[in-house]
């Protein structure tokens, strides 16, 4: 788990603070959507109250413009919780107030945020007309949970994570124009 935590936590760092010295996306991303899906098992405090295992939904819509702007769309959960987060460019702030980047490979993307003494990176692969998506997710060494506040006045204390498999849609044209 250390060296999960050490790569994380570096490529989220490295994303972070260059966010904005990065080039747009290149050609071969542009006007394009991409939809990462995932569920991630967590041991979870809320608001103070007992700690319990959940596992929790992810999708994650990307939408490339001919320009090389990123417009992305999180939604987070399935039930009464659930929620929606909209966001537009390649960095800022995560919905719980940690660092945020998304940066373009040679032949894709990646995008890292922390939350608390926890990190999560999602690598997409585009490969011809589709792609593959992995998700890593893991808490600093040592740390006995990830303490944040979300941007909804929810506290978090996350004991541990685990991102499970994760699946890219890739499709041309603006998802959210529909």
């Amino acid at each position: 788990m250390r060296a999960t935590w050490i790569f994380l936590f570096t490529a989220a760092a490295a994303i972070a603070y260059s966010a904005s010295a990065i080039a747009f996306a290149p050609e071969n991303l542009r006007n394009k959507s991409f939809t990462i899906s995932w569920s991630e098992e967590h041991n979870q405090s809320v608001n103070g109250g007992p700690f319990h295992d959940v596992s929790v939904s992810y999708t994650w819509t990307l939408y490339i413009s001919s320009a090389g702007r990123g417009f992305s769309r999180w939604h987070i959960g399935s039930r009464r919780g659930a929620e929606t987060f909209e966001r537009v460019g390649k960095g800022g702030k995560s919905f719980s107030g940690g660092e945020h980047a998304v940066t373009f490979t040679a032949s894709g993307f990646v995008q890292a945020a922390n939350f608390g003494d926890a990190a999560r990176r999602i690598s997409v692969e585009v490969n011809g007309s589709g792609c593959s998506a992995q998700v890593t997710a893991g808490m600093a060494q040592g740390a006995a949970s990830a303490s944040f506040s979300h941007t909804n006045g929810r506290h978090f204390e996350i004991r541990s994570l685990h991102a499970g498999s994760a699946s890219c849609q890739l499709q041309d044209g603006n998802a959210f124009a529909n």
